[in-house]
This record gives structure tokens, sequence and C-alpha cells, in this order.
């Protein structure tokens, strides 16, 4: 054990050894633009005209977004040679620029803040898609890696039980072999733990909610280091007001502007600690507003997000939702059916409002879920997304996240929706994604699966078209006739039921 520490704080020292001298006179450290790694360095000129690379390309994807390096003033925000370039001058006589943007969200003499998106990414050289950064110092080019801020050794180096043997190794080290966890005996990092469940879940009179009933504690973490969020609110002592599941079919971003209520207390309560969100079902999408449409800019008040790990939400939409507005719109009846279900569940029943905000905002094209499309999760937050094959209400591949790690387990009981929170196998992967481990091996059911979630998706999609068939096979189109005569002479009748009586008493 001696030997191990003694290695441990070699390692500490090393790193610390490693991190740039801050050059006297400049401002607050930078933060990199994009979450990405370097394509090519920064080469100083042999002279003032001489031949070099004053600046470091980032190797992103056209259409990322771009933010601000620190606070400052723009100075330039428009074309050159052809492209978009914007610079920006902070204190310590420091300038950063961002070359070959594809457009500029900002103008000359906007103050902006650290972490504000100032444009989006095009192509670092003619031809090459990607970001160029250049930093000056008085006038003068210097090298920008130079200048970002040290390395958070507290959250780079995870301390994990040495002696584990459940920690995952390759020969090769390219992927982590699948494996079953039932319990874990030792959280998957030192970070706090925040739990989201889904729509239609509770924690008023009793608790009911797969996420909150089975979720951290199962991960290994402990109990003082897991938060649970809540739709009503962050009241009472564990920063959680009790709700119904009345309260999870509303607004979206009102859910993630809680969400940033709860995170901010986390912050204050945890100094310092970061954060892994672990999320099912709907609460993918909370999650994501906060981190893409909440958490536009850099807030101190906020912690780092180190992980983020979704079972079965619908990233790209769920076709339950958009099938539940098919069926009023292409059928005769189908709106007294989806009425009474919306009656039905803010009654209590145990399925979702299919006319709620949330429903509507979770259908494939909404608003939302375009707007999600286009942006990208902030500050390098780590993205693990599982899906499970026998899922109707998020099918397997509406529970892949394009570009980021999506994985697809086993089928678990009847119905996987639920059942995928449980699941061993998604516990083992979220517990090695978690501790940082190489990504999960590929399996069968990552080739098998979406396209079984197709064709579960493409029924839903097709059910409302069929049930219009029956209707006109059935002659049930003309109940709406019927119910619309009777409710006419009813309310006739009423009227003149009111009118009888008012002129009795004159």
């Amino acid at each position: 054990m001696p030997i191990r520490r003694s290695v441990l704080f070699a390692v500490l020292f090393l790193l610390t050894a490693a991190l740039p001298a801050r050059a006297s006179g400049s401002g607050a450290w930078l933060v990199p633009p994009v979450d990405a790694a370097t394509s090519n360095p920064y080469r100083a000129p042999g002279s003032k005209w001489g031949p070099g690379h004053r600046g470091v390309d980032f190797a992103v994807a056209r259409g990322t977004a771009v933010r601000a390096a620190a606070d400052g003033v723009v100075t330039f925000a428009g074309p050159v040679a052809g492209s978009i370039a914007v610079t920006l001058s902070h204190e310590g006589d420091l300038q950063t620029t961002y070359s070959q943007l594809g457009d500029a969200l900002v103008a000359v003499g906007d103050v902006v803040a650290q972490g504000q998106w100032v444009g989006h990414v095009g192509d670092a050289h003619p031809g090459i898609e990607g970001l160029h950064f250049g930093v000056k110092l008085a006038g003068e080019y210097v090298d920008p890696t130079n200048y970002f801020g040290p390395v958070d050794v507290a959250s780079a180096v995870h301390l994990v039980p040495l002696d584990d043997a459940s920690t995952p190794e390759t020969a090769d080290g390219s992927c982590s072999p699948r494996r079953d966890l039932t319990q874990a005996v030792a959280p998957p990092d030192r970070n706090i733990a925040v739990a989201i469940a889904g729509i239609g879940s509770k924690t008023e009179g009793g608790v009911a909610a797969e996420m909150y009933e089975q979720g951290p504690e199962f991960l290994g973490y402990d109990s003082s280091h897991i938060y649970r969020f809540s739709y009503r609110g962050v009241d009472g002592p564990h920063l959680h007001a009790p709700y119904s599941s009345q309260d999870t079919f509303g607004d979206l971003e009102e859910a993630a502007s809680r969400l940033r209520d709860l995170l901010q207390g986390i912050a204050r309560r945890h100094p310092g600690v970061p954060v892994d969100l672990i999320a099912h079902s709907q609460g993918g999408i909370v999650a994501r507003a906060f981190l893409e449409l909440q958490a536009r800019s850099w807030d101190p008040s906020l912690p780092r997000i180190d992980h983020l790990v979704t079972f079965a939400t619908p990233h790209q939409g769920a076709p339950a939702s958009s099938a539940a507005a098919d069926l009023k719109g292409v059928t005769a009846t189908g709106g007294y059916i989806i009425d009474a279900a919306s009656r039905w569940a803010r009654g209590g029943a145990p399925w979702p409002d299919p006319n709620s905000a949330a429903a509507n905002e979770l259908a494939p094209g909404s608003e939302l879920m375009d707007e999600l499309g286009e942006r990208d999760v902030m500050w390098g937050t780590q993205v693990l997304a599982l899906g499970i094959p026998n899922d109707v209400v998020v099918p397997a591949d509406r529970a892949m996240w394009p570009e980021k790690l999506s994985r697809v387990v086993p089928p678990s009981g009847l119905w996987g929706h639920g059942k995928i929170v449980g699941s061993a196998t998604a516990r083992g992967m979220a517990y090695d994604f978690l501790s940082d481990a190489p990504d999960p091996c590929r399996s069968l059911w990552d080739a098998g699966g979406p396209p079984i979630g197709w064709a579960v998706g493409a029924a839903e999609r097709s059910a409302p078209y069929i049930y219009g068939a029956f209707e006109g096979a059935t002659g049930l189109t003309a109940v709406p006739l019927v119910v619309g005569a009777t409710t006419t002479l009813g309310r006739g009748a009423v009227g003149l039921a009111k009118r009888a009586w008012h002129w009795g008493r004159l």
C-alpha cells in the first residue's frame, strides 16, 4: 500500500508540474472554445511575416457552437477573405480570435461572458472543417494552449479500489467487455449523482419511479452523494419537493430550469465537486434541455457536469407522442379517445397525459426536439445513451443519440421501458462508463436493436391510419355526428329549462 501511495503522489506531482506557467499581464485563464482535440498545433513564425501557424486548430464538425474563451468585448465580427471571424479583447492586453466561422452570433461592441456562444464552426482552413483559434498578448501571437486553465487534478484523477477485480480491462484497451452488475460495492467515481425520473413518475404519497427506486444506489453511490430531481422544485432539506405525476406533464424547459436550481443548490453544499446526471426516459430530455439550452454560458454557481447517462430517453423523439396527435387529426373519433385518456391521466391513471405540453415536446419534429438536435452538450460532458429492444414507449432506435456513445442492452422483462433501469447489463455498462473505462464493446444487440425499434415505431406511427380505416369500415365515422347532435340538443334543452325557470320566477 505505501508503494501505491507513493506512485499516486508521483502522478499528482507530474500532473501539477506539467501545468503551463501563466503569462504575466494576462487576465483570467481561458476555456477552450470547443470541446475537441487539437488537430494542428501552434508553430511560432521565424519572423513577423515568416511562415508558421499562428494559433491552434480544433478537429470539430461544421455547425458546432463556439464559445468565448473569457469575458471580453467584441472588437471585430465579420467577413475576412470569404469567411467569418470574431475577435474579442480581454483584460491584460489579451485578444482571442475565432476564425473561419460559418456565422457570427455577436456584433462589434457586444460585451460577452466566458462561455457565451459567439458563432458556429465552419472550416479551420479551406476545405478542412474545424476551428482555428488564435491568441495575442500585447499584439503578438502566442501559443493558445499556454493560456488554457490548469488541470483540475481532483476531478482528473479518479481513485477507484485498486484490488477490485471487476474493473474492466482489455488486451488492447479498445473497449470494455460487457458485464452484468446487480449491486456495485463502491461508487464509480467521487462525483455527486443526480437522478432524474421520467414522465408519469411521482414522489408524493410514495415513490413511483424506476430511477428513484433502483437508480444510483445500485451503482454504488453513497446516499449522501445522491440527489433526486423534483418536477416541483427544490424545497426541503434534500432539495426535493415531493411531486405528483401531473407535475411531470408540464413544459420541459421549465423542468430544466428546476434542474438548474437543484444543481446550484448542490454546488453550494458540495463546492468544487462534479456531478453525474443519471436519467430515465423524459428525464434525459430535461437534462439535455438544461445542458444545451439553460447553460448557454459558463456560470460559476453551477457544478461541472462530468457524465450524463440516459436510460430509454427519446433523443430522437417518441413516436407514440406523434401518434396521439395523428389519432386526433386523421380520425373522426380519435379526439374523443385522446381527450378521455388525458382526463384519466390527470386523475391518476398510470399513463402520461397525451395532451400535455411534455407529450407534445417529446414528439419527433417538435420545436424542442429540433432545437436540441441543433446543439451539443456544453463543457465536455461525456454521454452514454442506452436503449432496449422491447420498449414500445421509446423504441431502441429513438433512444440512440446521434454522434454520442449509444448502446442497446438485451431485453429485460416483458416491458423494457421501465425494466432497463434494473437491467444488470445496463448497470454494468453505466458503471464502467462512469468510471471512465474504455467505451463498452458493441454486441449483436447494437446491430439488431435499432431495426427492431424502427419496426415498433413504424407500427405506432401507422396505428392512427389503421384505426381510421377501421372507422370507415364499421361506420364509426358517424359517431361524432351523433354525439354532436346529441350535445347540441342537450344544450338546447338545458337552455329552454333555464329560461322556463327564469320566466316562472317573473
